[in-house]
């Protein structure tokens, strides 16, 4: 995720780090608390004088990681790159929560900026922590180092069968990931599929036929909130006046998918009002394009509206709809479209 999450580096987050840069210690951690990014002290006795190898180290280093919560790792390294004294590590397990694997993605870059990016080489993204391990570390020398040498015949056969076999396994990663990021990263509960079908098939709430709700002025409102790992059905919602009645049933303290059917029309509404958590925000913004995707996969057409507060919301969106609608009937039932009539004017009276 490119976007920024809005998370900052705390004061004491950077003094710590001045800290560590003093000191000889080889590990400096860190994790996202609240709405900042603050130092971990669970790290600092492992590798404390930086006396022993760097793979030894990460034997230490390696057993004391979280299988499922995230984290930002500076290791000192034992010699200088290209002027940089320092490796980051991005550490995000693969069984971390899906809102977690977001937030630390969006904040990267920001906690790079604040401890100053010149510093490190390389950047690095981890999702297992068997790859901080010494031997994993002690290989990715070997790589570096059989680099630098002329490679025999036979070897530069066999690099390239990698470089091939690594070719084809990128490209199923990459169209693995482009199919997921076409989903909603959330599961959907049933109730909400179960919802979410019976509006986009024209039934209303209650289970009766909403295919003529633009003859009967009726209107029908599915609104869906991400609740931990799922989108959930928050509430199903009938109306007659949608400029009195809409407004007041969407949620105006947290974000939400608001799916409206009005007089046989479709919309999509995402509120993010103001003061929502900035999690809550990246989570829904993140997701949203999926989620609208995936209804008008059912063969539904819908408009978009995005606002933050509820009360933004431009009615004259669905009274500009509801013309549309009138005029459509209009032609269907072979009548003409737009104006007034006005009588033929008459004659002066004969004298």
């Amino acid at each position: 995720m490119s976007s920024q999450s809005g998370i900052t580096a705390s004061q004491s987050l950077l003094d710590s780090f001045k800290q560590f840069t003093l000191s000889n210690r080889r590990f400096f951690g860190m994790r996202i608390v609240g709405e900042s990014i603050e130092a971990v002290n669970e790290f600092d006795s492992v590798g404390s004088d930086c006396g022993r190898s760097l793979s030894h180290d990460f034997d230490s280093l390696h057993t004391r990681l979280s299988d499922t919560d995230p984290m930002y790792l500076v290791v000192r390294r034992s010699d200088v790159s290209n002027g940089a004294a320092y490796i980051f590590i991005s550490y995000v397990p693969d069984a971390a929560r899906v809102h977690d694997k977001m937030i630390y993605a969006a904040s990267k870059n920001t906690i790079l900026r604040n401890l100053g990016s010149q510093r490190f080489q390389p950047i690095l993204f981890i999702n297992s922590a068997n790859e901080l391990s010494g031997e994993g570390w002690r290989q990715s020398e070997i790589s570096e180092r059989a680099a630098e040498r002329p490679l025999t015949e036979a070897e530069r056969s066999l690099e390239k069968m990698r470089r091939d076999e690594a070719v084809l396994t990128g490209t199923r990663k990459q169209r693995l990931a482009r199919n997921e990021a076409r989903g909603v990263s959330f599961a959907v509960d049933a109730g909400l599929k179960r919802a979410l079908d019976e509006i986009t098939a024209g039934r209303n709430v209650d289970g009766g036929e909403g295919g003529e709700s633009g003859e009967c002025g009726s209107g029908f409102l599915v609104t869906a909130l991400i609740d931990g790992e799922e989108l959930k059905l928050a509430a199903q919602t009938t109306f007659a006046d949608i400029r009195r009645n809409l407004i007041k049933a969407l949620k105006s303290d947290e974000p939400s998918y608001n799916v409206v059917l009005w007089n046989g029309r479709y919309f999509f509404i995402y509120c993010c009002p103001s003061g929502s958590k900035v999690r809550d925000r990246m989570k829904y913004a993140a997701n949203r394009l999926a989620f609208s995707k995936s209804i008008e996969q059912t063969g539904v057409e819908l408009k978009v509206i995005e606002v933050g507060d509820p009360d933004e919301i431009e009615m004259s969106v669905f009274e500009a709809e509801d013309m549309e609608v009138k005029q459509d009937e209009l032609r269907e039932r072979g009548g003409k479209v737009g104006g007034l009539k006005f009588a033929k004017p008459r004659g002066p009276r004969r004298r």
